[in-house]
């Protein structure tokens, strides 16, 4: 009985040795920003950061991959409309390697084509950040973040 218990706690300590959690967080969570302009490139900042921070709370690096999606329409927030293209929002770089227990920060930008139909619009992106082991690392699992992002044009 007590090899077996032993045996059983030495697996669980090996295991959590080997398996790493990846524990990603952000305060980009629901941005709403106005006064874009068509045709003219819009910055876009948070008040924890300028663009989306991205903070690695595990004890290990983490590769993490930022793409811009449509949101669906249970996703949609106070009347916002899907943006018609996610070209409209750049994330640089949309790819960053983020040591243990460190914040990295990627630039947002949306990029509305100029014309008359995408004036005194309402519109919502959503920016999905995940994790990805590094190479070298024993990561088990990832993590993954979804944010809100809406602005209105001019």
């Amino acid at each position: 009985m007590n090899r077996t218990l032993a045996w059983t706690a030495g697996m669980l300590g090996l295991s959590g040795s080997l398996l790493g959690a990846a524990s990603l967080s952000t305060p980009f969570v629901d941005v709403q920003v106005e006064n874009v302009q068509p045709g003219k490139v819009f910055s876009v900042k948070h008040s924890a950061a300028e663009g989306l921070a991205l903070n690695n709370l595990s004890d290990a690096p983490l590769r993490v991959r930022i793409a811009v999606l449509i949101p669906s329409e249970t996703e949609l927030r106070d009347g916002a409309k899907p943006i018609p293209d996610t070209h409209w929002v750049r994330i640089e770089p949309a790819e960053v390697a983020i040591p243990p227990q460190q914040r990295a920060v990627c630039r947002v930008t949306l990029h509305v084509p100029e014309g008359r139909r995408f004036r005194g619009k309402y519109y919502q992106a959503s920016i999905w950040s995940r994790s990805e082991p590094m190479q070298g690392t024993q990561v088990a699992f990832s993590a993954g973040l979804l944010s809100r992002l809406r602005f209105k044009t001019k």
